[in-house]
């Protein structure tokens, strides 16, 4: 007797779990036809990487944020349209700061090697995480567009300096403030 109500307790759940799972792929597929009728979505590929574009990597408020706030991560959670577009565009992955030097490796894979973009931000002060953004990127000097970076010391600035960076077109150095010299 207690093996039928197993059996039977067995199939209930069974049954319970396939209507679920068949609801759930009815209402995505509802959502994403509902979706596909908001006016965002008559937009070209092209606005959309330049919407994006300007959220990300023009924003200044957008790096002091955690990589979990970004602008790019938040466009990704939005539809499967805005995160094709996101992941296919090369350009919204070669902007690095310290704040997202954990996912460094992704970063570099996504962007492709196109020019990188990197900014220390008001964070070099944090020297190790300065050096670990630069032992991170010295492999790919040679895709260096630009690189600002803000409140560091002499030493620091001798890691990179070594490096030849052919693409580079922008150079930033901003002196930490203990070691500005008093008059």
């Amino acid at each position: 007797m207690d093996k039928e109500f197993e059996i039977i307790a067995l199939a209930c759940d069974c049954a319970v779990h396939a209507v679920t799972a068949y609801t759930g792929r009815m209402r995505a597929s509802a959502r994403t036809r509902q979706n596909q009728l908001l006016p965002i979505y008559r937009l070209s590929n092209e606005i959309l990487t330049m919407m994006f574009e300007l959220a990300t990597r023009h924003s200044k408020s957008n790096q002091l944020r955690p990589l979990e706030r970004k602008a790019l991560l938040n466009i990704l959670r939005v539809s499967r349209l805005w995160r094709n577009v996101a992941l296919n565009t090369p350009a919204l992955w070669a902007c690095f700061d310290l704040m997202n030097v954990k996912a460094a490796p992704l970063l570099l894979n996504r962007s492709r090697h196109i020019p990188l973009d990197l900014d220390s931000g008001i964070y070099a002060a944090a020297t190790a995480v300065f050096s670990k953004l630069v032992q991170q990127f010295e492999q790919h000097v040679y895709l260096w567009e630009s690189l600002l970076v803000h409140g560091i010391g002499e030493t620091q600035l001798q890691q990179p300096s070594r490096l030849p960076a052919p693409k580079l077109m922008e150079l930033q150095i901003k002196a930490a403030y203990e070691d500005m010299p008093f008059f």
